[in-house]
């Protein structure tokens, strides 16, 4: 009888742990849709990339997963050095943004790249605050047309 009472004990606490889990799970996938529908748009900022370049940067994020962006390297003069458009697929999970480049306009960059996963700070209908792949705070502001 003592082993029948522990065996429920330990398949009523799995059965728990397995619920709570898959509540865990959905609640998740719920709200890295709900971040993915704020991504939709288009966006903007700078980002300083070294001590004497800065990126200026827009990307159109759209509904059916797909994105295109340019970015556009700039001296402490303001004097354009480089230009590079970017496009492919996106998908957010764990409140992450993974990106895959399918095209890009430089040259020597193997395609497809997939970026590892870029936190997602905040998103809203103004701002969208991410870490990029090497760790740094990127801000970006909502178009509004």
């Amino acid at each position: 009888m003592r082993t029948s009472i522990l065996t429920m004990a330990v398949l009523s606490t799995a059965l728990m742990i397995t619920a709570c889990a898959t509540r865990n799970q959905s609640q998740r996938l719920s709200e890295d849709e709900s971040l993915r529908r704020k991504l939709v748009g288009e966006w903007q900022g700078t980002l300083s990339i070294s001590t004497n370049e800065l990126a200026s940067f827009k990307s159109n994020i759209r509904s059916d997963g797909s994105f295109s962006a340019e970015n556009n390297i700039y001296d402490t003069s303001g004097h354009l050095l480089r230009a590079a458009q970017w496009g492919g697929t996106f998908v957010v999970t764990n409140r992450a943004v993974v990106c895959t480049f399918t095209n890009c306009s430089e040259n020597g960059v193997s395609l497809p790249r997939k970026v590892p996963p870029e936190p997602i700070v905040r998103v809203d209908d103004h701002e969208l605050v991410i870490i990029n792949e090497n760790g740094q705070r990127v801000v970006s502001r909502k178009v509004l047309h």
